[in-house]
């Protein structure tokens, strides 16, 4: 479907599997008492985590005071109704290296990954799968592709379909 997309039948490779050295592999660590949820994204996602996972996350700490926090790296979702906004953090957006870095060097146990599902999504790639995958980080992402590629559903990771109850549910 790419290829005859945007190509118009000229042969170029196309990635479809990603290699993780093993000693790239972060280990498991120990879950505290507050789970720590990471979501890491650009200005222009703020719209679909806003209509799918804002309120889902408020209600869930809502229902279970002082047991979440979410960390928001590139991205400010506006948080002045938040039941428990002490459980926001942000950090600035930064070069893709110092990503990786800051992944590697602080421990999160939840990573989120909501998207629309339409022609342009479907035709991105995993890298939210396998960046929390090799940083030891359960994963929710959204029933669409391309996370349909790569997440079987409740084995490694999760997929939750497009409204903010079923956010709620997977928390």
């Amino acid at each position: 479907k790419l290829l005859s997309d945007y190509c118009s039948g000229t042969a170029i490779p196309v990635l479809c599997n990603a290699h993780i050295q093993p000693s790239e592999l972060k280990i498991k660590h120990q879950i505290p008492e507050r789970i720590r949820i990471i979501y890491p994204a650009g200005r222009d996602h703020l719209r679909i985590f806003d209509k799918l996972v804002l309120g889902a996350y408020n209600d869930i700490c809502i229902k279970y005071p002082g047991k979440f926090e979410i960390t928001f790296v590139g991205v400010h979702p506006d948080i002045d109704n938040f039941y428990d906004r002490s459980s926001v953090k942000y950090v600035e957006a930064m070069p893709y290296d110092e990503y990786l870095h800051f992944m590697n060097t602080h421990d999160f146990d939840v990573g989120i990954a909501p998207l629309e599902s339409n022609e342009f999504t479907a035709r991105k790639y995993f890298v939210k799968y396998i960046e929390y995958a090799k940083y030891a980080i359960a994963g929710i992402y959204s029933n669409t592709m391309p996370y349909t590629f790569a997440v079987n559903d409740g084995v490694n990771g999760t997929l939750v379909d497009s409204s903010c109850r079923d956010w709620f549910n997977a928390f």
